[in-house]
């Protein structure tokens, strides 16, 4: 048994990363990050028909919502929609992987950091308990799979240097150009972290034209795309393609969140998001940190270890030190973190989440050098355990929490992830035996989950036309993204948290309601009152018909509603023209129905008819309670003189 402790030790972590990464992975977070849902539409349309949704084939960086996205997550999804169809824990999977990858790439450098192997299953459950890992690595953001291939090029780098094989340092450089596709950033921070990586290595004469091109080959070859991809965006040149890959164009470039302003407090922002926390509630949670602050102390030895060995290899009999790598990537990152963006705020885990590859090497350097400083064996080894005690209480204090609590605490991630949309609403909106199937459909989500719902043919979806010049999609056909409260109209509300008070006043507004899993469909109120519509004939006046051309209703806020519209009159109607509605039930026989503000205004004269009479603007206000508690009601427009005396009335019954 004592013979097999390292691998049972392995294999217990690996089976404790598995299932944190995977337990619930469809259900927490709640819901979908909009570049989660984004990436999972793109990656549906190229597998089913070639294209993502603005129709380019196989771009090496997406539009998505006009300003990009990185290609590697959604190129990676395409397969698991495939294999395990649309749903979330496929769209998840592929996050979920790059989290068991990680932990593997990173176990593997410490062993070869120290030639020890037995060293792994010791890193193995420190990834596996750390906070930071299971909160951003269990939902789908595409630019979180840095982290990820972070570890894979520092595995490859210092198994490169070790090995010194052409073979190694093509492996290296495979990974050193795959990571470009994982986050924009990574386009600025490897290249620093190369260029220190490189000029260490030949002062330390270990590098060769034969390594240096086995490295750069597959990364120059790699990067190419993304090179053309920036050349045309930067200088406005049209869209190319190379083979089945397109390098598009975007509606938006973004290369003005590269800023110098506050450099050095950037920095400290950076280094305080990913040391201890951020504001991003589905990244961290402040109370337990992103490794626990128990680990702070061991991170900041791991670094001034890392940077004594460093040192110490420079003098001109020392050996290259495998300690540099990861602090080479760290400083990369840091230094790039005072530039990335124009405020404070924006320095955050998911844009510094790629050196949280170096962070967790560090806390394990960290602890290791301060375990070997115990002399005694004996000591160590309760030293250890105490320490893997302490881990392991933490740890299942924030297990508890993110899998009882963490929903709660953190919905709605910083209105950054909603709830998709239960398709049994499309089901009804679009069958016409319900009377729904042409009205206007306003939905509380951005455009995409409605695609991730229905996921129409993008042929014939045509984005690009719903596309405003300087604005984000807000209709695609009859369904809104935007807009205040027609009664005329269907609303979609989800059902939870910071929506009841919209359901409590959809419902003061007499909405009808459709429910279903996770939704409210609000179907609108005049649906079955034939009276509201075009062209609608109120009665005859003067030998004429009177014509109810268009009429609205418009809440206004407080549960009043607004009743306008256009009608046309005879000439000899009257010289002033009056509109109203009087309710004709027993309790209200004849009473005008007003409301609080006693609005009932003459109508406005717009333009004259073809046969000599007006086109009329009438409007008033109501309470909502009012017209829908009323019973029968009666819309009235009467014709009056200058005196005031009526001239002709017409009444027509509302039903």
């Amino acid at each position: 048994m004592k013979k097999y402790r390292s691998q049972i030790l392995y294999g217990i972590s690996i089976l404790l990363i598995v299932l944190m990464h995977t337990i619930l992975l469809d259900k927490i977070p709640r819901g979908f990050d909009t570049d989660e849902v984004g990436a999972a539409v793109d990656a549906y349309y190229l597998g089913h028909f070639g294209v993502d949704r603005w129709l380019k084939s196989w771009p090496v960086y997406f539009i998505n919502y006009r300003d990009g996205q990185n290609a590697l997550y959604t190129y990676l999804l395409v397969p698991m929609l495939l294999i395990f169809g649309k749903n979330a824990f496929a769209v998840r999977s592929v996050i979920a992987i790059s989290s068991i990858v990680m932990a593997i790439a990173g176990a593997k450098t410490v062993g070869l950091i120290y030639d020890d192997k037995k060293t792994e299953p010791a890193f193995l459950f420190l990834y596996a308990v750390m906070p930071v890992f299971t909160i951003t690595l269990r939902f789908g953001l595409e630019s979180h799979l840095m982290m990820g291939i972070a570890s894979l090029v520092l595995y490859s780098l210092i198994g490169a240097v070790k090995k010194e094989t052409v073979k190694s340092y093509i492996l290296f450089g495979f990974f050193a150009g795959l990571i470009l596709y994982t986050y924009a950033i990574a386009y600025t921070v490897v290249p620093i972290f190369l260029l220190l990586s490189l000029f260490y290595l030949i002062v330390k004469k270990k590098m060769s034209i034969k390594k240096f091109l086995g490295a750069a080959v597959p990364f120059a070859v790699l990067a190419l795309p993304l090179l053309l991809e920036q050349i045309i965006n930067r200088y406005d040149l049209p869209e190319m393609k190379i083979g089945p890959f397109t390098i598009t164009r975007l509606y938006t470039y973004r290369i003005g969140e590269i800023m110098t302003d506050d450099f050095f407090k950037k920095i400290i922002a950076g280094i305080k998001s990913t040391v201890l926390f951020d504001d991003l509630t589905y990244n961290s949670i402040p109370k337990f940190g992103n490794f626990y602050y128990i680990s702070v102390p061991f991170l900041i030895i791991g670094i001034g270890y890392c940077f004594v060995r460093l040192f110490k290899s420079l003098k001109k009999d020392e050996q290259v030190t495998v300690y540099a790598f990861p602090l080479f990537f760290w400083l990369a990152y840091t230094l790039f973190s005072g530039f990335m963006a124009n405020k404070i705020g924006y320095t955050n885990i998911t844009r510094m989440n790629g050196v949280l590859a170096s962070l967790i090497l560090f806390v394990f350097i960290g602890i290791k050098a301060t375990l070997d400083l115990l002399k005694k064996e004996n000591i160590r080894k309760a030293a250890a355990a105490v320490l893997s005690l302490c881990y392991g209480i933490f740890f299942i204090f924030f297990a508890k929490f993110y899998f009882t609590e963490f929903d709660s605490y953190a919905y709605p991630y910083k209105w950054l992830f909603f709830e998709t949309y239960d398709e049994e609403i499309f089901t009804f909106l679009e069958d016409p035996a319900n009377g729904y199937a042409d009205n206007q459909v306003f939905l509380p989500w951005v455009y995409t989950y409605y695609l991730w719902a229905v996921n129409p043919d993008p042929n014939e979806l045509k984005l690009r036309e719903w596309l405003p010049e300087d604005r984000e999609i807000y209709q695609i056909g009859r369904y809104r993204m935007d807009g205040g409260i027609d009664l005329s109209s269907e609303y979609v509300v989800y059902k939870y948290g910071y929506t009841e008070e919209s359901i409590a006043y959809m419902r003061s507004l007499h909405f009808k309601e459709y429910e279903t899993k996770h939704f409210i469909l609000f179907l609108d109120p005049l649906h079955d009152i034939s009276f509201f519509g075009e062209n609608v004939v109120l009665g005859s006046a003067k030998g004429k018909e009177l014509i109810l051309t268009k009429s609205y209703v418009s809440d206004i806020g407080n549960g009043q509603l607004a009743f306008y519209g256009w009608i046309d009159i005879p000439e000899d109607f009257g010289e002033n023209v009056s509109v109203s509605m009087k309710a004709e039930n027993s309790e209200a026989s004849s009473d005008e129905i007003q409301s609080s503000a006693g609005a009932v205004y003459n109508a406005e004269i717009l333009a004259d008819t073809a046969d000599g009479g007006r086109t009329v603007c009438y409007q008033f206000v109501l309470g909502a309670d009012e017209f829908f508690d009323s019973g029968d009601k009666t819309f009235v427009v009467e014709g009056t003189d200058e005196s005031g005396t009526t001239i002709t009335t017409v009444k027509c019954e509302i039903k």
